[in-house]
């Protein structure tokens, strides 16, 4: 697909990972032009363009705009919409940006509830950082490499209701009051020494 896309359409640009691609073309006609010759060409070898994740997408920015029904991708993990910025002058403009996909989000959650760090009552913080760190450090260096925090504020809030809970099972008198539990934790966060 690469050489043929290059050979025969040159203007359409392609991003591609194993049997993964993104096609970015100028205009919706272009764009359906493009999947009605590709699905040609992959009958012709054998192939076909799989029907739940072939589709067009619009992407909607300040200076694109359009009536268009689909304006998001989900790609390796992370989730390509529309998405509100501000400006250095406090002006808000429509960019079209990345984060964590919903599914993503959801799978890390479950990853972390299942180690249910939340009932070792005999543990310290530093053996609950120890288990989850490994875990949270992954999923940093993958999601946080272009937005430090979009998309995973779901999976830290996640974690920090799971160590509240953990709180208040080990720390009877801490744990009665929510908000005594969260000073707590963030009280800890502040003294904390985490490696870079």
């Amino acid at each position: 697909m690469d050489k043929w896309l290059v050979k025969h359409h040159p203007d359409v640009k392609l991003v591609r990972y194993a049997d993964d691609a993104i096609l970015l073309c100028n205009s919706r006609n272009r764009a359906e032009w493009i999947t009605e010759l590709l699905a040609e060409r992959f009958k012709e070898c054998g192939l076909r363009l799989h029907p739940d994740k072939t589709k067009i997408v619009f992407c909607k920015t300040s200076h694109r705009q359009s009536g268009h029904e689909a304006v998001y991708f989900d790609f390796l993990g992370y989730r390509f919409q529309p998405s509100t910025k501000q400006r250095r002058d406090g002006k808000l403009f429509l960019s079209f940006d990345c984060k964590m996909s919903p599914k993503k989000s959801k799978l890390a959650i479950a990853k972390l509830r299942s180690m249910k760090f939340h009932l070792w009552n005999t543990a310290t913080i530093e053996e609950i950082a120890a288990a989850i760190n490994p875990v949270l450090r992954g999923l940093l260096n993958y999601f946080g490499r272009f937005n430090k925090h979009q998309g995973l504020e779901r999976v830290m809030q996640a974690v920090n209701d799971r160590l509240a809970k953990w709180v208040s099972r080990k720390y009877k008198r801490i744990g009665k009051s929510a908000a005594r539990t969260r000073r707590w934790l963030c009280n800890l966060a502040s003294k904390q020494q985490f490696p870079g």
